[in-house]
């Protein structure tokens, strides 16, 4: 796959005009504290905005799929107007959040989508869940684009996205960038 390049055609939240972004295929981990981008890089991408953003894919179009695991959850949302996240949340109804991200996860290879776009999907999980989702994505056939807190899933790639630094650094070095 063509890497996916994002490129701010004006300011917006903490992006300034100009500022370009490539992913690769694989798993590209957002990494930085909060107010950093994340999130809002994750919502431009799902929905892009002309105004704001070029969005370069090569020659392809690509499809994208778009959790958010802090506002998809399954017992305080009502999922009827996506048949991915329905069919999901009616299993995990009386579930927990990690467990709704688990079945997201174990689903991920079967998603109808060139791009995989996750807002924290190491949001409430155990560790054993954590170990389980950083070997799913590590064996995962799509692009996937996450943003991440958690130092286990950090770790586990070599190179992350510091959106506070503006650039790819080792997951090693953001890792001690932030130790208190």
């Amino acid at each position: 796959m063509d890497p996916i390049r994002v490129c701010f055609l004006q300011d917006y939240r903490v992006f300034r005009k100009g500022e370009v972004y490539a992913f690769q295929g694989g798993v590209n981990l957002l990494v930085g504290d909060q107010g950093c981008g994340k999130s809002s890089m994750l919502g431009l991408l799902a929905r892009p905005d002309p105004r704001i953003i070029h969005v370069d894919t090569g020659p392809d179009s690509l499809r994208t799929k778009f959790f958010d695991f802090e506002r998809d959850n399954p017992r305080i949302r009502e999922f009827s107007n996506d048949p991915v996240k329905f069919k999901i949340s009616l299993a995990s109804k009386w579930s927990s959040h990690g467990e709704f991200v688990n079945r997201i996860v174990d689903s991920i290879n079967d998603l109808d989508a060139d791009v995989v776009l996750m807002d924290e999907p190491d949001m409430a999980l155990s560790i054993r869940s954590m170990n389980r989702l950083v070997k799913v994505l590590k064996a995962c056939t799509k692009t996937v684009i996450a943003s991440a807190h958690n130092p286990i899933l950090i770790n586990a790639f070599e190179i992350v996205l510091s959106l506070e630094h503006k650039g790819w650094v080792t997951s090693r070095e953001f890792v001690q960038l932030h130790q208190i």
